[in-house]
């Protein structure tokens, strides 16, 4: 796995890794409409999994999850064969490392403060400067646009005449 900063990482991630799994193939039956759920069990929020062992922090091997992702008997694998979605053997894996990793979960990701990756361009910097000029006071032609840079007329909307 590369991490956005270029740097190679071993590391599982729930938001960049496990949720879309688990949101692809799992939340529709264990996820957060009490109306559609399956078997009283929710695989969106860490407590509910945890107690009923879907998920065992640290231990694969005594997760319910992990039993039903590798099982081979129709009546048991996860997801079910009538939902025609399967795991690859990549998520399998996957999932695995997490819940050995301790099965940690993150909010979704739109409610964390974004990280500052190392080696990016300050945003005080003068190449940021000209950047963020470059996008957003240019229009497609590649011409300033007066409104936006203080030349000309300075109202984009101006009033309409009587």
């Amino acid at each position: 796995m590369t991490h956005p900063s270029g740097a190679a990482t071993n590391a599982v991630e729930f938001n960049r890794d496990v949720r879309p799994i688990l949101a692809e193939n799992c939340f529709a039956c264990h996820g957060p409409d009490k109306n559609q759920r399956k078997a009283k069990l929710r695989l969106d929020v860490r407590e509910a999994a945890v107690d009923r062992e879907a998920i065992v922090p640290g231990k694969p091997e005594q997760s319910k999850l992990v039993e039903h992702i590798l099982s081979s008997d129709p009546d048991e694998v996860m997801p079910p064969p009538k939902t025609r979605k399967t795991l690859t053997t990549q998520q399998k894996e996957l999932l695995k490392q997490w819940i050995a990793a301790g099965a940690e979960y993150e909010s979704h990701w739109a409610y964390i403060k974004p990280k500052t990756i190392p080696g990016a361009a300050k945003q005080n910097s003068e190449v940021g400067r000209k950047r963020d000029r470059c996008f957003c006071f240019t229009n497609p032609a590649g011409k300033e646009n007066p409104a936006l840079t203080g030349g000309g007329q300075t109202d984009i909307n101006p009033p309409a005449k009587p």
